[in-house]
């Protein structure tokens, strides 16, 4: 059973962009995943498509991934390890200038409170 809203999923971009989003879009935030830093860039990319697997899954009501042990919850929504590794709720984005596609975060209280909702949920039992 899902933690939070929904069933979860892995998006990866060919930007390098590596996120853990709701299977079906709900206006609701998203995690924005690194890993930790190497010299080896095809192994950086490895170990956050590994990473997002492991919290799409733990969203999904599996276990808590160890690794969450070594990141530290810096802000409500924002943690990141000693070693590079980092995970930031974001989103969801709006169109600050309809319909001129002037995408910016949206900022609304309801929005706030997802994101600091959606960090809890990876790193608090439920």
């Amino acid at each position: 059973m899902p933690r939070l809203w929904g069933e979860w999923d892995c998006a990866f971009f060919g930007s390098g962009t590596t996120i853990v989003r709701l299977k079906e879009h709900q206006h609701r935030p998203h995690l924005y995943v690194y890993s930790d830093s190497t010299l080896d860039e095809d192994r950086w990319m490895r170990d956050r498509y590994a990473m997002c697997y492991q919290l799409r899954d733990h969203m999904n009501g599996g276990d808590r991934p160890v690794w969450l042990d070594d990141i530290e919850r810096l802000t409500e929504t924002f943690a990141k390890a000693l070693t590079g590794a980092s995970i930031s709720a974001v989103g969801p984005m709006v169109d600050a200038d309809p319909p001129n596609l002037n995408w910016v975060w949206d900022e609304s209280d309801d929005a706030k409170n997802d994101r600091a909702r959606l960090m809890d949920a990876v790193f608090f039992a439920a």
